[in-house]
């Protein structure tokens, strides 16, 4: 009978080198995508809700892309995302090996996000028409209105249909954790992004 070959287990040695999260990562994994995406964005009104000073917080866009990551990867809990910084190391790249705790995770979202969708601009505010977008409006109301606008539209509540059980069912997203409109539609903008990312991966 042939000896049996068993690979040698070396968790509890000392490595010489330290394990480098960038070479384990694939170069063509999703969570290179929302690294890519949010470092592309725009994020003052976010940074906007930071008075400054104090002691040195956890980057602002880092924390947007553990979140977007997350409700991706159909965890929504704060404490669940707080435990994969430390446990996932797609999570643990993507946060640069910084393991914000769950309460960090919970304040961000519901504050610093609720709070940075929009503020409000000091002095007058100068409201201009823009009549050339009044223009194509109308046409499109027009187009809705025509018949084959409103054949079209007939078939539009089957086609989000399958969009909201995607994300019900397969994204296992059937509760909001955040409270009011505002909250509701940053939760659900927050799992929409995710969904296109993932969409825009798989093409």
């Amino acid at each position: 009978m042939a000896k049996l070959a068993i690979k040698s287990e070396t968790c509890k040695q000392k490595r010489l080198f330290p394990l480098d999260l960038e070479e384990m990562i694939p170069k063509t994994h999703i969570v290179r995508v929302v690294d890519m995406v949010i470092d592309r964005l725009d994020i003052s009104p976010i940074l906007h809700t930071y008075k400054g000073g104090g002691r040195s917080t956890f980057n602002p866009r880092t924390m947007f892309k553990l979140l977007v990551y997350a409700y991706l990867c159909n965890i929504y809990s704060s404490r669940k995302i707080a435990q994969a910084t430390v446990e996932n190391i797609h999570f643990m790249w993507l946060s640069s090996m910084n393991a914000p705790d769950w309460r960090t995770v919970n304040y961000f979202r519901e504050k610093r996000l609720k709070d940075g969708q929009c503020f409000k601009a000091k002095g007058n505010r100068r409201i201009e028409v823009n009549h050339e977008l009044n223009y194509y409006k109308s046409q499109a109301r027009e187009l809705l209105l025509s018949e084959e606008g409103l054949m079209h539209r007939s078939k539009g509540p089957i086609e989000p249909e399958a969009v909201f059980g995607q994300i019900k069912a397969n994204g296992a997203f059937r509760r909001m954790r955040l409270r009011g409109m505002k909250g509701v539609s940053l939760e659900f903008g927050l799992k929409a992004m995710a969904h296109n990312l993932q969409k825009m991966y798989r093409k």
